[in-house]
């Protein structure tokens, strides 16, 4: 099980702080050594906004007060029958669902199947321009507390897709409609940190050039 808690190493430090001051966001750069980051740098990605960037060597999603989640896309990663693994803590910050997705089989920015994690639940999704997200498959009863590390992996083989949690088996389903893609992140409703994205699989040519959202 991937988990850290955040040292507050200067919590002392919060008493001369007005009470009104604005809130940042808490920095995992303090956590004890752990797997090291590979996220890259943010050439290697595709985002959504400003608000995705590479923070302390890792992928900062910041969605807390954005109307749309945030998405980063690797650029050079597109395969089928994917192995999409993807280390990930949430901060304590926010009243919304605060969720994190692993993207994978992304034609374009909108057209893709995902796993959202939230704090009780676990959701397969698939993603088709101009429709809503469609739910396939979900494993709930959860309780994940914010400000821990986190792994979450997915499998995919033809239209299978398996899901785990923490070394965890989930569930498999089956979607005809997965197809070769990129994979990515993205975050909801709160403020996310990426350490870890390990991809493999057969390497993928996509028949159109792909953009982002």
């Amino acid at each position: 099980m991937v988990r850290m808690s955040v040292v507050l190493a200067a919590a002392c430090l919060c008493v001369g702080f007005a009470a009104g001051a604005e809130e940042k966001p808490t920095s995992p750069a303090d956590v004890p050594a752990g797997p090291q980051p590979n996220i890259g740098t943010i050439n290697d990605w595709i985002v959504s906004s400003n608000d995705a960037k590479i923070r302390d060597g890792m992928m900062y999603l910041d969605a807390l007060n954005t109307k749309d989640a945030v998405y980063a896309f690797r650029k050079d990663k597109a395969f089928r029958d994917t192995k999409l693994t993807v280390q990930f803590k949430l901060d304590p910050v926010g009243t919304g669902e605060r969720s994190v997705g692993l993207i994978f089989g992304s034609t374009d920015g909108q057209t893709y199947h995902s796993v959202k994690v939230d704090r009780s639940s676990v959701i397969l999704y698939e993603h088709r321009v101009g429709q809503p997200p469609r739910e396939l498959a979900r494993r709930g009863g959860f309780t994940k507390p914010d400000g821990n590390w986190y792994e979450a992996r997915v499998e995919t083989s033809g239209p299978q897709i398996k899901v785990f949690f923490d070394d965890r088996f989930l569930f498999a389903f089956n979607s005809p409609q997965l197809q070769p893609g990129y994979v990515g992140v993205y975050a909801n409703a709160g403020r996310a940190w990426v350490r870890r994205l390990d991809a493999d699989g057969t390497p993928a040519r996509l028949p159109q050039v792909w953009r982002p959202r």
